[in-house]
């Protein structure tokens, strides 16, 4: 007895469509996947030297915000360089925020140990800024510190920069 056709199953061209077709959906699904690992990788990696620099920056602009302001005139700055910022906080807390060899460092002298904020550091500068926005070498005229830094990614080489001005509050202003 003959059976329909339609009940004898697939024939070889059938079957060797179909697995041609899904070695071809394979393959592009491998690529798409290795695309997105290849770029998460990537994003992970750029993104890690900017992160660096904003907890640095932030950290900075905290510490510089609570500077003093001295009772002659002034904020409590002992030490102010481009690579070095030495202050007294409202607090009296001495607080060093230095930059050498590529490491940016805070210390508390009452604490003596330094906190690494950043490594990688390629370049960094400190700026004292009066209320006009000019430089100035009057601790009395100082009204904002800008940083202004580069950190480079140890993984892909990529460097990235940050700036920030650092508005300095507690000022006494005399009329």
């Amino acid at each position: 007895m003959r059976r329909p056709r339609s009940s004898r199953g697939f024939s070889l061209i059938e079957l060797v469509v179909v697995i041609v077709l899904m070695g071809f959906l394979a393959a592009v699904s491998a690529n798409l996947i290795a695309d997105t690992f290849t770029a998460s990788y990537t994003t992970t990696n750029n993104a890690a030297s900017g992160s660096v620099a904003r907890y640095a920056a932030e950290r900075i602009t905290r510490e510089v915000r609570e500077m003093a302001y001295g009772t002659t005139g002034g904020y409590t700055i002992s030490t102010w360089t481009s690579t070095s910022l030495s202050f007294t906080k409202q607090d009296g807390t001495v607080v060093t925020i230095t930059s050498s060899g590529g490491t940016l460092t805070l210390r508390y002298t009452a604490i003596g140990t330094a906190q690494t904020l950043a490594t990688g550091v390629t370049s960094f500068a400190f700026a004292y800024l009066d209320q006009l926005g000019a430089t100035t070498t009057d601790a009395e005229d100082v009204r904002y510190v800008q940083v202004t830094m580069s950190v480079q990614n140890s993984s892909t080489g990529n460097t990235d920069s940050i700036r920030t001005r650092i508005f300095l509050r507690n000022a006494e202003y005399f009329s």
